[in-house]
């Protein structure tokens, strides 16, 4: 159903702008990646809470863009806020840990880390909670993010 209200307009990066977003990842991630659990934790937790700000104009966002019902767009909204909190949670719970080997009395040590800039590509038309989970997921445990849309 149109209501013949006109979207805001969106503009399309050029080779130019991804190459610059991409680099500017690149220069921020050594940093990221130092910046202690405590800050990342944050961060997080400043994204959930900027979220429930603007939760009246993000769904509203959701509603004209995917003609979703405002229902679902409280709920998807709802989500992301409890999803930044819960990863912000997990800030405290990364590191690593001993497992038991498959080797006679061996034990495997893994190190949970960053993997460096992750490049978070979003189909059209995808949930708001397909670009939550992908940065938040990155940015906690230090990765710096390229999101294409």
């Amino acid at each position: 159903f149109f209501s013949n209200i006109l979207c805001p307009q969106v503009f399309l990066a050029t080779k130019e702008d991804a190459e610059k977003a991409i680099d500017a990842a690149y220069d921020a991630q050594t940093r990221w990646e130092e910046t202690p659990p405590n800050d990342r934790i944050r961060l997080l937790s400043c994204l959930a809470a900027c979220i429930e700000d603007e939760k009246e104009d993000l769904m509203e966002s959701l509603i004209q863009e995917s003609g979703t019902t405002r229902r679902w767009a409280k709920w998807e909204i709802d989500t992301a806020i409890r999803y930044f909190y819960e990863m912000a949670g997990w800030g405290r719970k990364i590191g690593g840990e001993t497992l038991p080997s498959d080797q006679r009395g061996g034990i495997l040590s893994v190190e949970w880390k960053s993997i460096g800039v992750v490049g978070a590509r979003i189909p059209a038309r995808q949930p708001f909670l397909f670009l939550v989970r992908k940065v938040s997921q990155a940015l906690i445990v230090g990765c710096a993010v390229v999101v294409k849309m």
